[in-house]
């Protein structure tokens, strides 16, 4: 599908939102469940008033909706593409990987998968 002239801008203004690790860390998050900030910055490991500008970001581009409760705030994945865009990634993600594992030479491909596997041991002779 060929995108309209018009159409440029805000894909690549969506793009540049979903272009940040916390941003994308609190998504996936909240696509497993509704959570407040305080859960929120906990599970991502950045300090409440970072994760309430990271919310505030996606709340005004449609990507999350917000629910008060009493003194706390839930958020919620709104946009159901967040999925599919974080699904259609990660699997282009993935297959460039594979793409890459399979050019490299046989001795090199078990070499790099031992690498991924963690540092061997040896035993000392004595």
């Amino acid at each position: 599908m060929q995108l309209p002239e018009e159409m440029f801008e805000p894909v690549a203004e969506r793009l540049r939102i979903l272009a940040d690790p916390t941003r994308l860390r609190i998504l996936n998050l909240l696509r497993a469940r509704e959570s407040s900030v305080l859960e929120i910055a906990a599970k991502v490991g950045a300090s409440q008033p970072n994760v309430s500008r990271h919310l505030a970001l996606l709340l005004r581009a449609g990507m999350v909706a917000k629910r008060p409760e009493g003194r706390h705030v839930h958020y919620r994945v709104l946009d159901p593409f967040v999925d599919r865009i974080c699904e259609a990634i990660c699997g282009s993600l993935h297959a460039h990987v594979d793409r890459q594992v399979r050019r490299l030479p046989t001795g090199m491909m078990n070499a790099s998968v031992r690498s991924l596997s963690g540092p061997t041991t040896r035993r000392r002779r004595t």
